[in-house]
């Protein structure tokens, strides 16, 4: 075995879970395709970002019709949380629940809000998460939250009050920012017009890296391996278990393996994983799949 667990994905899944399993003991190794995003003048450039695209992926996939385009994504460490805008949001109490539609329904999750609510309060600390509890007049009960929300620019502070003025009650988004108000020399974060869609230079964005990786890596039964894109799961003889990770430098093996590579990849991956027992994909037991194997995996 190489490792007690397998995390394929250092995003806001693998990098937050590697945080939460580092102090337990076991042998974690994270699996990533990227690299650390380079720390450059160009993170906080336009053209950089958004006119080159340095920091995305030049590959191609194609949707349902066999067109090509461009997915604006990038493989790094930290996943995509390097060019969120930092906003986290809980799910509402009733999103667990069934859902109705016109298309047909969904299922209930096997789980409640309140069965989340001690582990979105421990993610907020981790993530410097600023907000108002309460304000939002549609969330579930919660605590308050690890710091204030942060005071309006003045246009948006105008569309408050009005907003308010008509009846309806506003709220400050929940931002995730290494932002320390009282001591704005000391702070992380400067308030810097250049955040969603960006890398931040300052690492004050509270990204899966920083709140996540960095911290898990500090112990010594975490490690990570950056440049190895899984390619294929291969299952056990039950079908039940997956026995090792193919990557493009190699195979390994551990007691649990845990698939964090985003919604798209992470089921391009099963789908690449297709075998004699699941030849639609690895545990795909209802065939029709809406994404097409060839998206990726080229």
């Amino acid at each position: 075995m190489d490792a007690d667990v397998i995390i394929i994905g250092s995003g806001a899944g693998g990098g937050t879970l590697a945080r939460a399993l580092a102090d337990s003991g076991l042998q974690i190794l994270i699996l990533e395709r990227g690299d650390y995003l380079p720390r450059e003048w160009g993170n906080w450039d336009p053209q950089t970002v958004f006119g080159e695209h340095r920091y995305h992926t030049d590959e191609q996939w194609h949707d349902q019709d066999g067109k090509a385009f461009s997915p604006v994504t990038g493989y790094h460490v930290g996943g995509n949380t390097k060019f969120y805008g930092a906003a986290v949001l809980r799910r509402r109490s009733k999103d667990f629940a069934l859902r109705q539609h016109q298309g047909g329904d969904t299922r209930a999750w096997p789980i409640t809000y309140n069965d989340l609510a001690p582990f979105y309060d421990e993610a907020e600390s981790w993530y410097f998460t600023h907000g108002e509890a309460g304000a939002d007049p549609t969330e579930a009960p919660r605590k308050a939250y690890p710091y204030p929300p942060f005071p309006h620019d003045e246009d948006i502070a105008l569309v408050d009050k009005a907003l308010r003025e008509m009846g309806y009650h506003p709220f400050p988004l929940p931002l995730a920012l290494h932002r320390l108000a009282d001591e704005p020399e000391q702070s992380p974060c400067v308030r810097c017009p250049t955040c969603d869609g960006f890398p931040c230079m300052l690492h004050a964005k509270g990204d899966a890296e920083v709140c996540g990786v960095r911290p898990a890596l500090q112990h010594s039964n975490v490690r990570m391996l950056t440049g190895h894109r899984v390619r294929r799961l291969i299952h056990g003889k039950n079908g039940k278990t997956v026995e090792s990770v193919e990557t493009d430098q190699g195979s390994f093996k551990a007691r649990l393996v845990v698939l964090a590579a985003g919604a798209v990849n992470s089921a391009a991956l099963l789908l690449a994983s297709a075998s004699e027992k699941y030849p639609s994909g690895l545990a795909n037991h209802q065939g029709p799949v809406n994404l097409p194997s060839k998206l990726l995996m080229k």
